[in-house]
């Protein structure tokens, strides 16, 4: 069971972080990629945080890949980014990494749903 619920993709309608962060607590092994610019974490312990500004999305992208590759994290949140990341790209990568070893648990927010993620997305809020 637990192999299913990290491998899991998340994807909330709604960009509200206090929502996203009280829905997805995580101790430890958590990584938040914020697109937002209104996350107030304590950084504790495991929790690794970066802001980016929309134009770099790119930036953003490099970081959440090595964050996911790294096999460090339990949960990775990115608060507002798939509004901005190519979305080609993002469901092509996730889809083709979701099944390896180490994927983390995956949660997303945003304005609005991509085609793309209803194929690959175990949860949509």
């Amino acid at each position: 069971m637990e192999a299913l619920i990290k491998k899991e993709i998340v994807y909330i309608l709604n960009i509200n972080s206090e929502d996203v962060l009280e829905r997805f607590p995580c101790e430890e092994g958590l990584g938040v990629i914020d697109f937002t610019g209104e996350l107030n974490i304590n950084l504790e312990k495991g929790i690794a945080f970066k802001s980016f500004l929309p134009e770099e999305y790119k930036k953003a992208w490099n970081q959440l890949k090595r964050w996911v590759s790294s096999e460090s994290f339990n949960e990775v949140i990115i608060m507002g980014g798939l509004d901005f990341f190519p979305s080609e790209l993002v469901f092509d990568w996730l889809f083709d990494h979701k099944s390896k070893k180490g994927f983390p648990k995956m949660i997303f927010s945003g304005k609005k749903i991509l085609p793309p993620m209803e194929k690959i997305a175990s949860t949509i809020f």
